[in-house]
């Protein structure tokens, strides 16, 4: 499972008490550092400094392990990025807004 290959820095730098859900909605077009810096863009406070957002970006990459695939470019399912890839990058662009709470939830099981 891919969360075997997160940094424990995740754990470290966002307290745990809010949800996430996985949803895949990429542009097909841009790379996975693209597609986080467009994020922090976005999601972070104006008055954070874009420098600063593009270096927690760079922070994100590492603490997912995605320096491999970071200029990759995302593609569409079934071409481009790998399954794995994929939800790696879907939580790359939630930290990369550096939200203040965060809680990773599984599939439940039977």
């Amino acid at each position: 499972m891919f969360s075997s290959k997160v940094s424990n820095d995740v754990a470290t730098k966002f307290p745990h008490s809010s949800s996430h859900h996985i949803i895949d909605l990429h542009l097909d077009t841009a790379t996975v550092r693209e597609s986080l810096q467009f994020s922090a863009l976005l999601r972070q406070p104006k008055s954070v400094p874009k420098a600063e957002k593009y270096a927690f970006v760079e922070e994100v990459i590492k603490m997912l392990n995605m320096e491999d695939f970071a200029e990759a470019v995302v593609g569409v399912p079934g071409q481009g990025l790998n399954v794995e890839q994929r939800k790696l990058l879907t939580i790359g662009v939630e930290l990369a807004a550096k939200p203040k709470l965060l809680l990773f939830l599984d599939e439940p099981t039977r």
